[in-house]
């Protein structure tokens, strides 16, 4: 972590990050849709989409809005094709993105895929409690996070929720960042965002004068042969990377 003022606050945001796909259930709908993709190349293929779809969000798109699933869900594909050494074909992915999107504008559907919690998550989110941390969520979401937080069985951790459905702005706005340091308790210098998307999480963050993190598990975001800009900001690997970087600078 670079030399930082102490942190009294960690902004989080949830899908991606404290939350992940159910890759098994994923890949059972995308059978439905005419492909066998295994839930590990989805794993994989998951955050290789992420610097696509930023490249997307970039000209002001909500990332709630149904072009954004197709285009989140079309760049998951490509990424599992490129994986399987092209064993998909372009032909195939274009016939079963329809039949995937329609399984996952199903509002029920779309809860139960975000269920699973990233290995040692839980863990670092009680080290940074015990160390008086104070945790907030700060995500775009149709304003029912609070419910897939709990239902995970991780909401007891974090000190607030601020749910852009139930607030009313989203992300990169700098004001869901207001009301999220408003609820800490705290300023600007003294909390931390950390989000999987360049212009949404660390743009917004900064705007709103908060330092800000981005998770990158496997360096896409610095391959330049993907053809889009190395993003400009601190990375990280996970959260439990990022709560230890965060304690060993608070001292």
């Amino acid at each position: 972590m670079s030399a930082m003022n102490r942190l009294k606050a960690l902004f989080l945001d949830a899908g991606n990050t404290v939350l992940a796909m159910d890759y098994g259930l994923l890949s059972r709908w995308a059978s439905l849709a005419g492909l066998l993709i295994e839930p590990e190349i989805f794993a994989r293929a998951e955050p290789m989409a992420r610097p696509t779809l930023n490249h997307y969000l970039q000209g002001g798109a909500s990332t709630e809005s149904g072009s954004t699933l197709s285009v989140y869900a079309q760049a998951i594909l490509s990424a599992a094709r490129d994986l399987e050494d092209d064993r998909i074909t372009d032909e195939e992915v274009r016939t079963a993105l329809p039949t995937l999107l329609e399984i996952l504008d199903d509002p029920s559907n779309w809860d139960n895929l975000w269920t699973h919690v990233p290995e040692g998550v839980p863990a670092a989110l009680a080290r940074a409690k015990e160390a008086k941390l104070r945790l907030v969520i700060v995500s775009n979401s149709d304003g029912g996070i609070d419910r897939k937080l709990a239902r995970a069985r991780i909401d007891h951790y974090f000190d607030s929720i601020v749910d852009s459905g139930t607030v009313g702005v989203e992300k990169p706005d700098p004001r869901i960042f207001e009301i999220a340091l408003e609820r800490a308790g705290c300023d600007a210098d003294g909390a931390l965002h950390c989000g999987d998307l360049e212009a949404i999480d660390v743009q917004g963050a900064r705007a709103a004068g908060l330092r800000a993190v981005l998770l990158d598990p496997f360096g896409d975001w610095m391959d330049p042969s993907l053809g889009f800009d190395v993003p400009n900001c601190e990375t990280v690997r996970d959260v439990p990377q990022l709560v230890d970087r965060i304690l060993s600078a608070n001292g």
